[in-house]
Parts: C-alpha cells; structure tokens; sequence
C-alpha cells in the first residue's frame, strides 16, 4: 500500500467516526437530555404556579368565581402536563438516577395533588379551614414528591 492510500483511509475513517459520534450522541440528546429538560422545565412552571397562585389558593374565598375558575383550569392544565411530561422520560435507572428524577409513582402522585387542588379551589365546603389546610398539606407534598427544593437560591 502506498502513502497515499494509508492517509485516504486514515481521513476516512477519522471522518466516519466523527459521523458516528454525532449520530450517536444526537440520539442520546434527543431521547434522554430533551425529555429531562422538558420534565424539569414544567417542574419550574408547577412551581412557579403555586408560587403565584398561593394568595388565591391558599384562601378562596372571597375571591370572584371566574378568577378561580382560571386558577383551577391552570392548575389542572399543569397537573396533566406534568404526567404527559413524565412518560416521555428516559427508563434507564442510570440515567433517572444521574439526572435525579422523581420516580413515576411520585410524579403521578404529584400530579393527582395538582387536580385536588384544582377541585378543591371551586368546591363550597361548611368548613373552609379544613379545606385550605388539606390544600397547604397537598401543596407541601408536591413539593417533597417533585423534589422542588425552596431553600436554593440561584
């Protein structure tokens, strides 16, 4: 073989692993970084909601209907995002557990608090404290279940 031929396969072959490199890698983007950057970007929405929503929800009432029709809907709205969210997440353990995830049982757990909340903010009850005191207590739990730190700052 020439010189010639050994650095046209050299070249050759440092392109086509380049190519496999990239090809391989987007793959792993796409079905593993995407959908945890998706999962912890409506995380950030969830809590950004209850933070700005928690004068409403934590005591309903004496706020107008539609405001808390509008809050219902854009809690539920969350809460199912948050699972349609959750089944696109990569399986492997080793990467749920290298990107720190919540487990599927938690995050559907978090996800039913959600629409509580969205329920109980519209339902007339005889006792209101109970009611503001179960949703605080839902509140606090997708907290801990979505492991949404408060004590981070940036």
């Amino acid at each position: 073989m020439s010189d010639l031929w050994i650095i046209f396969l050299t070249s050759f072959f440092t392109i086509l692993a380049g190519l496999l490199l990239l090809v391989v890698t987007k793959i792993f983007e796409v079905f593993c970084i995407d959908p945890v950057k998706a999962f912890r970007g409506t995380v950030g929405e969830i809590e950004y909601l209850l933070s700005f929503h928690a004068n409403r929800y934590a005591d309903p009432t004496g706020i107008k209907r539609e405001i808390l029709e509008g809050v219902s809907i854009d809690i539920r709205d969350k809460g199912s995002k948050l699972m349609s969210t959750a089944y696109s997440l990569p399986t492997l353990k080793i990467i749920r557990k290298r990107a720190k995830l919540p487990n599927l049982i938690d995050i559907r757990e978090a996800s039913s608090h959600l629409i509580y909340i969205s329920n109980a903010i519209l339902q007339e009850t005889s006792d209101p404290q109970q009611r503001i005191d179960s949703i605080k207590q839902k509140v606090c739990s997708i907290r801990k279940l979505l492991r949404i730190d408060n004590t981070k700052t940036s």
